[in-house]
């Protein structure tokens, strides 16, 4: 993210972050050659949509690896919004060295390990919650892995969520407070996600019900074109209001149409009575859908409006059909994005 500020940055402004402030400074102090075509880099690939525009960016820094930012993924695997990126990663490493960013590292290392120690006891009460509540072990599941990035060079309060191959990414930027239930979300995403399309079939023998989920206006349309994931967002937000003890959630979820919520949210108090883990007790949870019962529960639903509830959740999380997410914060060598268990950052992008 220190390309990204400098080059969005002009040498008399001054961001009220005091690390971005600080980072921006000292790279435009260097004048690095190579600034003025990346900033044309930057100009030729935005995005009309600030949040759209910052994501590919981040999503570029999570499928890249030192030295030279060279590509982690290769051909179909690349994510749609790195490939239009082509010629980033030479851009990347001549500013890299120009910039000086492993010189810069050990300088802001610390305010690093201040928020990552502002972080951990968050994220591991989130992950332990979830875990617990699904009895699931959560490292390495199903040999996959969950990681959560702190990233305080990008513009806070906001929340990146991402899956490739066999691993969920979560960038967050500080307060930490602010970012427990998103981290939580994609913690439940990173669990549940591979039981809904184990149980694919079970699924879709109720997919009749995504009929009401059209005439949802606050409902992505992506949910409405997609009942796998229609009824795994259902799920995962029954479970959310479960866990928090906030049953008002689970009329939300359906009044946004996530129109299985209901069903599962009556569903838990039985599963949470018994002993198995919801990895062997969802077939069962699925067969006992009602279609004729839940005809008649969403025939009198009043959907909401666009923008009551917000949005369901990040869609990048859901560009990738293999999703994951890390189970530890990490992060590379000189990066913006530092994780909690790595020492030894890999860029500062």
């Amino acid at each position: 993210m220190a390309a990204w500020d400098a080059a969005h940055g002009a040498s008399d402004a001054v961001p009220p972050d005091p690390l971005r402030a600080a980072v921006r400074k000292e790279v435009l102090a260097r004048n690095p050659a190579c600034l003025k075509e990346l900033r044309s880099f930057f100009f030729a690939h935005r995005k009309d949509d600030f949040a759209a525009d910052l994501a590919q960016y981040v999503s570029f820094a999570l499928v890249t690896e030192m030295p030279g930012y060279r590509p982690r993924l290769v051909g179909a695997e690349v994510p749609p919004d790195v490939q239009t990126l082509t010629g980033f990663n030479d851009l990347m490493a001549q500013f890299h060295e120009q910039a000086g960013l492993d010189a810069l590292w050990p300088r802001v290392e610390p305010l690093y390990e201040r928020a990552l120690a502002e972080f951990q006891p968050r994220v591991a009460g989130a992950m332990l919650e979830t875990s617990a509540y699904l009895r699931n072990v959560t490292s390495g599941y199903m040999g996959r892995r969950f990681f959560v990035y702190v990233d305080l060079l990008t513009p806070s309060s906001q929340v990146h969520t991402r899956s490739y191959k066999d691993d969920y990414f979560v960038v967050a930027t500080p307060p930490a407070d602010a970012r427990v239930d998103d981290i939580r979300h994609a913690c439940l995403h990173y669990l549940v996600d591979p039981l809904a399309t184990k149980f694919y079939e079970k699924v879709v023998r109720v997919r009749g019900l995504i009929d009401y989920a059209q005439g949802a206006p606050a409902l992505e349309a992506i949910y409405k074109d997609d009942f796998l994931l229609l009824a795994t967002e259902s799920l995962i937000k029954a479970i959310e209001a479960r866990i928090t003890k906030q049953p008002a959630k689970a009329q939300e979820a359906l009044a946004e149409g996530f129109v299985l919520t209901p069903y599962f949210y009556e569903q838990l108090p039985v599963y949470e009575k018994q002993e198995v883990s919801m990895r062997l007790y969802l077939p069962q949870m699925l067969d006992g859908i009602d279609l004729k019962k839940e005809d008649k529960r969403l025939q009198g639903v009043e959907f909401a409006r666009p923008g009551r509830y917000g949005k369901a959740w990040p869609r990048d999380l859901r560009q990738s059909r293999n999703r994951r997410l890390p189970t530890k914060l990490w992060m590379p060598q000189t990066s913006s994005m530092r994780g909690v268990t790595s020492r030894v950052p890999e860029k500062l992008i």
